[in-house]
């Protein structure tokens, strides 16, 4: 049988837990909120489209997300993302656009 005083440490143990982990998980949601914002492309209608296929369809070799970081690395460090609206997707994407 438990003893009262024990069950209450291991709640109050679990509640400490939990709050470190809440700490951590709201710290990490931040880190990937601003790394999607430092790897967003800003798009605009005055600027041409650059799309950029990675991998070899020929293979069938579909690049992984270092791959894509690097890709995103490079246009950034180019300022490609100032000249035109980039597009970057692996071959084994089918994309389609309806309307306007």
């Amino acid at each position: 049988m438990y003893k009262v005083k024990d069950i209450d440490k291991a709640y109050a143990d679990l509640v400490e837990k939990n709050k470190l982990l809440e700490s951590e998980i709201e710290t990490l949601s931040k880190v990937a909120a601003e790394y999607e914002k430092e790897n967003e492309f800003e798009f605009s209608a005055d600027r041409p489209l650059m799309i950029w296929k990675l991998g070899d369809h020929g293979r069938g070799w579909i690049p992984g997300r270092e791959h894509f970081a690097k890709a995103v690395k490079f246009v950034k460090s180019a300022k490609l993302d100032k000249q035109y609206n980039v597009f970057i997707y692996h071959y084994g994407l089918n994309i389609e656009v309806f309307g306007k």
